[in-house]
């Protein structure tokens, strides 16, 4: 005997503002959206399936539901919101029909400003796709702010040229974290703390959003690339960096420069190289690759922070400090297999030094060649400069 799949209905949200998930007569066809594959979308402007939204509108869950896609439509070039928030309970459960994946995309068709949260609890049964298309949306979070705690086996895709946060609550679930475009934002406590890895691919960024102890799951950090590809995130270029005023940050996981990289250290306001750091970047894990890096952005500011390297690291593409300071510090720290090069011609208003800490055996390879431009106050190590602290004795091959 053959059976016909059962076909989950595509639903419209249909109230000008908010109201409960659980209500049939909020949805457009009337019924609740709830199953394997199951369709969600938000309009701002009205619709053959919906009247046009007047506030801020928060659709509250009260009960498990599952879905496999929601579409935020901001098409209607208001301020308004849309919130997924927790009602008597949750979660929402992204499942989609077949092998996945599940989606999240945010739209915006006439520069809408507002921004899109899910808070209740989510399980991710599937991979999630989330795509932000949205790129005039003025909050702080982006178009989407996921402060939502996550769990389940499937793993978050980032796409579209938008900016998203994860922030406010756990994120444990454990398939990949993948970064393809635009600007993704963490914080410290929304951090993919159990992912089996993070990839950060060309045209795509990273930003750390607060200080503290950053071990994204049991496997490394790859990453490519020089950042955000397109408008408006590709002026503030780095494959990773961090909000200005930030407190100091540790990253555990071990890097992999699959390919070459920026890494960019956004310092406090007019505390850039001074003696004491205004942002401290450490990378405690080991760094290996191909890939070649180059510590802080073209064209920066003078407040640029510290890039600390902890790890016996051997990736082999070589080393620019464009601004910044990098430092090597505990015994087996490097700075890779390659050249090493301090010189601030590309962002000449950033300062450029180099700090071997005291103890460290041999940061720089003995077969490389370190490039120092120098420049700044004449018999002043204040640009393009390398300091040796007390008992250092470094070799390199040529100088």
């Amino acid at each position: 005997m053959l059976f016909a799949p059962s076909i989950v209905q595509a639903q419209t949200w249909n109230l000008a503002a908010g109201g409960s998930w659980n209500t049939a007569g909020n949805w457009s066809p009337a019924s609740i959206p709830n199953g394997v594959g199951a369709s969600v979308t938000c309009n701002s402007a009205a619709s053959g399936s919906n009247i046009a939204q007047t506030g801020n509108s928060a659709l509250t869950l009260d009960g498990s539901k599952t879905v496999g896609a929601i579409t935020f439509n901001n098409d209607s070039g208001s301020t308004f919101t849309y919130a997924i928030n927790t009602g008597t309970g949750g979660p929402l459960i992204f499942d989609a029909a077949g092998a996945g994946p599940a989606s999240i995309t945010v739209n915006s068709t006439s520069g809408s400003t507002g921004n899109d949260t899910i808070s209740v609890a989510t399980t991710l049964n599937d991979d999630v796709i989330v795509t932000v298309n949205n790129i005039t949306a003025t909050s702080a979070n982006g178009a989407l702010n996921l402060s939502t705690t996550m769990s389940g086996a499937g793993g978050l895709t980032k796409n579209g040229d938008g900016l998203i946060t994860l922030g406010s609550n756990a994120k444990n679930y454990t398939g990949a974290t993948v970064l393809n475009a635009g600007r993704t934002r963490i914080t410290q406590v929304g951090q993919p703390a159990k992912t089996s890895s993070v990839t950060i691919n060309a045209g795509a960024q990273m930003t750390l959003n607060t200080g503290g102890n950053y071990a994204m799951g049991s496997g490394p950090i790859y990453m490519n690339g020089t950042g955000a590809s397109n408008p408006p995130f590709s002026q503030f270029l780095g494959a990773m960096r961090n909000d200005r005023n930030t407190a100091p940050i540790t990253i555990s996981n071990s890097i992999v420069f699959q390919s070459d990289v920026i890494i960019h250290v956004q310092a406090n306001n007019g505390t850039g190289g001074s003696a004491t750091p205004g942002a401290t970047n450490i990378l405690a894990g080991n760094i290996s690759g191909p890939g070649h890096l180059t510590f802080t952005a073209p064209t920066s500011d003078v407040d640029q922070g510290f890039l600390v390297f902890y790890g016996a690291n051997s990736y082999s593409g070589g080393t620019l400090v464009n601004g910044g300071i990098l430092v090597a510090e505990g015994a087996s720290a490097t700075f890779g297999a390659g050249d090493v090069t301090i010189d601030h011609a590309a962002s000449p208003s950033s300062i450029a030094r180099g700090i071997i800490r005291s103890g460290v055996v041999n940061a720089i390879a003995d077969t490389a060649t370190l490039s120092l431009s120098g420049g700044g106050s004449p018999g002043v190590a204040d640009q393009g400069w390398i300091i040796l602290e007390s008992g250092v004795n470094e070799t390199v091959g040529d100088l």
